[in-house]
């Protein structure tokens, strides 16, 4: 099964609601948020622009899962490394 590309949007999306930032930024920044439970599978809570990515607790994840996560992680690092360029100007 082939998954469709990640991008900066899709995370602001899924996170926030809103595929840009708004023009007067955000009342409350988002935020991600590293958390200890079974599944691998990320959160997030619109209201409060905040997302929930996984710290496996247990040492056998599903492929799938797996998946998800590393490309999560990279697309979040990719995203704070934005943000920081974008800062500086």
């Amino acid at each position: 099964m082939r998954r469709g590309d990640v991008s900066h949007a899709k995370i602001l999306r899924f996170c926030t609601g809103s595929e840009e930032e708004l023009p007067l930024g955000y009342h409350i920044q988002p935020e991600v948020k590293f958390v200890e439970r079974q599944s691998l599978l990320p959160t997030r809570n619109t209201c409060i622009n905040k997302m929930q990515l996984t710290i496996p607790i247990n040492n056998e994840p599903t492929d799938d899962e797996m998946y998800i996560f590393l490309i999560l992680r990279f697309a979040i690092h990719t995203l704070d490394t934005m943000i920081d360029l974008s800062i500086q100007y």
